[in-house]
């Protein structure tokens, strides 16, 4: 991402979007898959955080940075 790399969001949220995408892919496509619920209240709470964090920055996008 342009904003990890750039130092505007901490590398954790990187870590945090690795870690969603590959949940994503194992819910997808192994059978059976199921996620704890104290896992996910976990994850969807670091969301709020990272989407707190990234809101700010999106205009900088539309501005070319």
């Amino acid at each position: 991402m342009t904003f990890i790399k750039t130092g505007l969001l901490d590398m954790k949220w990187g870590k945090l979007y690795d870690q969603l995408f590959e949940d994503r892919q194992e819910a997808d496509y192994v059978a059976l898959t199921e996620f704890d619920g104290e896992y996910v209240e976990v994850q969807l709470d670091a969301c709020a955080q990272f989407l707190s964090q990234l809101r700010p920055l999106v205009p900088l996008l539309s501005q070319g940075q």
